[in-house]
């Protein structure tokens, strides 16, 4: 029975620049006064230092990240401060959005350690052709210039699959099958990705949102192609704690207290646990987070960070197979590929009719009192 564990590590360890920011020990006010300013921080700095190289590569960063960027809200033909799309900040040290100059498609580059084989694990699972991959592609893999111990990957630009707010139950299925069959499909290449959260779940929205999208603003364009709900491709990312385990899924131990959920009853730093049922746990348990903030599994309270939760109703056909991925003990959870299985027979089942029912989502803004008229019209 092999064991593995991982070593010491931290995404937000990898570089000492990134750590060790100005803006640490800055008060809100501060803060604000110096973005105002159009003070840049060390860790923007870092991308600003290799932008040239970056565009010699074929990728193109925000004008925030141009050496000779000028603040577009400043001056006498400056577009007011909170409606600038450069005034925002990097929200991640490690991770920094583009273009793609031959297409103009929208792209991530991020920087990661070579200690984490993320690189090395994300560009070999990616380049496995299988209609079951959800993994996201890889584009391109580099030396971070003037720094021997980081790679810079390139992916594709996607959307937290969360938001904008599920259209319809079919969605809440097909989303939680993709995933499944993403899983199964590391799994039969005996890879745990040991974080499948809520965090790491992205989709294609191209066809909901064809002008593209920002993170730098987090707001939706008004005109969101609603007639379009799926199929959307469903992707996997951040593959810094996935572990390759040759010995097989019933016979893999791991040890590590690693990912976004901490909530599984076995996850420990010295007993060894099975990743492979560890995956299983934390796909489980990001949909019954989004389904119901409120419920609780077997007197266990689900933890769950409010900003993230969306509220659902009728999705209680879900809920016992939520509850069998998330069962306390590691051997009643089902494996990927059963449960895949037992969702398509589940799916099957329900019938067309049945999953076209809208989600409704318990709110009574005028928003979301707009969103459901124009629901009922189509």
């Amino acid at each position: 029975m092999g064991e593995y564990s991982m070593p010491p590590y931290s995404a937000a360890a990898d570089i000492d620049p990134m750590d060790q920011d100005e803006s640490d020990d800055e008060n809100e006010n501060e803060r604000e006064e110096r973005l105002y300013n159009g003070e840049r921080s060390k860790a923007e700095m870092r991308w600003v230092g290799i932008e040239p190289f970056l565009k010699s590569k074929g990728y193109l960063l925000p004008p925030r990240y141009q050496p000779d960027w000028q603040p577009s809200w400043q001056g006498p033909n400056g577009i007011p401060y909170e409606y600038a799309v450069d005034s925002f900040p990097l929200v991640h040290p490690n991770v920094i959005e583009g273009k793609r100059a031959s297409d103009d498609k929208g792209v991530i580059i991020k920087s990661t350690s070579i200690h984490t084989e993320e690189a090395k694990k994300a560009a070999l699972l990616a380049a496995i052709v299988d209609p079951c991959n959800h993994c996201v592609p890889v584009w391109d893999v580099f030396d971070f210039p003037g720094e021997s111990e980081c790679v810079v990957l390139v992916m594709p630009l996607l959307h937290n699959m969360w938001t904008p707010a599920f259209h319809c139950r079919a969605e809440v299925f097909e989303a939680l099958r993709q995933f499944l069959e993403g899983l199964a499909f590391m799994h039969r290449e005996k890879y745990a990705h040991r974080d499948a959260a809520m965090i790491n779940m992205t989709m294609d929205v191209s066809d909901l949102m064809p002008g593209g999208f920002s993170l730098a603003s987090q707001h939706f364009p008004f005109l969101l192609n609603l007639y379009s709900t799926d199929p959307r491709n469903r992707c996997e990312v951040d593959f810094e704690t996935t572990t390759h385990c040759p010995e097989g899924i019933e016979k893999a131990r791991v040890t590590g207290t690693y990912g976004s959920d901490h909530s599984m009853p076995e996850i420990s730093e010295v007993v060894p646990y099975n990743p492979f049922k560890l995956d299983i746990y934390t796909l489980g348990n990001a949909f019954l987070k989004e389904m119901k903030a409120s419920l609780a599994v077997s007197s266990r309270p689900i933890l769950v960070s409010d900003a993230m939760i969306q509220h659902y109703l009728g999705m209680e056909d879900l809920e016992p197979f939520l509850l069998k991925m998330t069962a306390p003990d590691p051997d009643e959870r089902p494996t990927a590929a059963g449960a895949l299985e037992e969702l398509n027979a589940l799916i099957a089942e329900l019938g067309p009719a049945s999953l076209r029912r809208r989600t409704y989502k318990p709110s009574f803004g005028l928003s979301w009192q707009f969103y459901r008229f124009w629901s009922w019209l189509w």
